[in-house]
Parts: C-alpha cells; sequence; structure tokens
C-alpha cells in the first residue's frame, strides 16, 4: 500500500497535469513596465468598456473547440488531441486524447463540484470548486475578464509603458482576501492580452495566461459573431503550455449533466482539495 506522502504526491502531479494544459504561463514570468495611472472619465469609460466584455454578446455563451496541445514531459515536448466544452456561467469540460483516440484526461466542473480522471491510473478525483473558482476557470479560458459578484476591489489602473502600445493594466480583486488579477487589456483592439493570477498579498504569480491571438465565430443567433482565443500560451512552474483551438463553435447549449463524470468501472474514487485554481469571487 502507498504511504500517504505517495499518494498525495501522486495526486498532485495527476491535477498538475491538466491543470497546466488548462491555464498558465511561467509563473516566474516578469510584469510589464507601466506607466502613469489613468484617471476621472477616461477611466470610467476604460473599465465599463473592459467589464462589458466579461458578459458575452447574445449566442455566444458556449463555447466548443478541438484543441491541440503542446506540454513539457520528461521526454521533451508531447502533443496532445483533445476538446474543451465550456458554457456560462462556470460550466468546463476539458478532455484530453490518447495517440489512439481513448480519453486520456478528463476534468468537468459544473460550478459547484469538479471531476478529475486519470484513466492511466484508473484513479479519479472529485470535490468542490471554491467560490468564484469554476467561474474564473471558463473566463480564463475563453480570454474574458473573471466577473464578480459584486464591484471589483480596483487596485491599479495604469497605461501600459513603452514598448507596448495602446495597452493598460487593470488589476483588482472580487475580495479582500481572494486573488488578484493583474491583466493586460489592448484599448485598440478591445482584447485581453495577458492575464496574471496572484495570491493575496503575493509578488510572483500562480500563473500567467497569454491571448496570442482570436478568431470569430458565427453567433448561435447568426446575427453577431463571437471573439474567442485561437493560440494561448500558458504555464505554472512545471513549464510552458501552448494551447490551439481548432474549429470552434459557439451558441450551443449543452446540458448541465454533461459537465459531469461518472464514477468508471474499477476506479478508484478520492477527495480532491476544496481550493480547486485558489480563485474566488
Amino acid at each position: 500500500m502507498r504511504a500517504a506522502g505517495g499518494a498525495q504526491r501522486a495526486r498532485g502531479r495527476a491535477l498538475a497535469v491538466l491543470l497546466a494544459t488548462t491555464l498558465a504561463l511561467l509563473a516566474g514570468c516578469h510584469r510589464l513596465e507601466v506607466g502613469p495611472p489613468v484617471a476621472g472619465g477616461e477611466r470610467q469609460a476604460l473599465l465599463d468598456r473592459f467589464f462589458r466584455l466579461a458578459a458575452p454578446p447574445a449566442g455566444c455563451a458556449a463555447l466548443d473547440a478541438d484543441l491541440t496541445v503542446s506540454a513539457p514531459s520528461w521526454f521533451g515536448r508531447r502533443i496532445f488531441a483533445g476538446y474543451l466544452l465550456a458554457q456560462e456561467p462556470a460550466f468546463a469540460k476539458i478532455v484530453l486524447l490518447a495517440p489512439l483516440g481513448q480519453p486520456l484526461a478528463l476534468f468537468a466542473t459544473d460550478g459547484r463540484t469538479y471531476q478529475y480522471v486519470d484513466t492511466p491510473r484508473r484513479r479519479m478525483w472529485r470535490g468542490r470548486m471554491t467560490d468564484g473558482g469554476a467561474a474564473a476557470l471558463y473566463a480564463l479560458l475563453t480570454g474574458r475578464p473573471v466577473g464578480c459578484a459584486g464591484d471589483p476591489l480596483l487596485r491599479e489602473v495604469r497605461r501600459m509603458g513603452a514598448p507596448v502600445d495602446s495597452g493598460y493594466l487593470i488589476a483588482y480583486q472580487c475580495r479582500p482576501d481572494g486573488p488578484r488579477y493583474e491583466y493586460w487589456f489592448d484599448g485598440r483592439t478591445a482584447r485581453v492580452r495577458r492575464v496574471r493570477l496572484l495570491a493575496n498579498g503575493a509578488e510572483k504569480p500562480l500563473f500567467t495566461v497569454t491571448y496570442e491571438s482570436y478568431q470569430q465565430v458565427e453567433a448561435a443567433s447568426g446575427a453577431s459573431s463571437c471573439q474567442v482565443p485561437a493560440r494561448l500560451r500558458l504555464a505554472l512552474q512545471r513549464g510552458v503550455v501552448d494551447i490551439a483551438l481548432d474549429d470552434p463553435a459557439s451558441g450551443q447549449v449543452s446540458r448541465p449533466a454533461d459537465f459531469r463524470i461518472a464514477v468508471p468501472a474499477g476506479y478508484t474514487v478520492e477527495e480532491g482539495p476544496a481550493q480547486f485554481l485558489g480563485a474566488g469571487g
């Protein structure tokens, strides 16, 4: 029987595999140079424009896309195929596939709970999402600001320093003891270029997500288009993960049951950490 410490380390490695493929760009990534604060009417107009992105347009409340993931491993970088389902307000399902097409790792959340399945080890972890954790995951996967239950606690609103053009730093928390979100918002394109998530009071980020490019997808209503990421560069301390979202579709609403994973026959089930993603609303 494996010792308790070994079991905890194995659980941490298994969770980190899929977590690293969902979110992160080197934890020690430097903070971009910032310029003077934005004040007055310009500041309010900027914040209105930024937080308006948190609410998707009509017909853009769901995302279905194929994934191509390049992640570090003991033997260099490995390429995985997979797919993503994400839906307002806090639903997400991510599946990575083995070379022959069978599921290799699965993660799903309905906003309240999550399940993670590691098929090679025939293990399943499940637990409770922290308040706002799933909503933060959805926002980070879709390139939108993390929404707060109340008014955000603004920490910084500044112009970016050279050589960044038309950029702003918008930093806020959803609650005093919650994580700090630092967004690089491109005022020219009205797109999020990068976000860093820091634990309350920390100087180094838990992870950073860089949105390298976006793509337009026809909305379900057909009256407009939806803007979704095309290429993301993500990572934790374990290294850089590159993710491509291919053949995306928007607006096809799934059932809540589609974001739950039944316990596979013969799998060992363990309770996972409640502080998943370290996020909170």
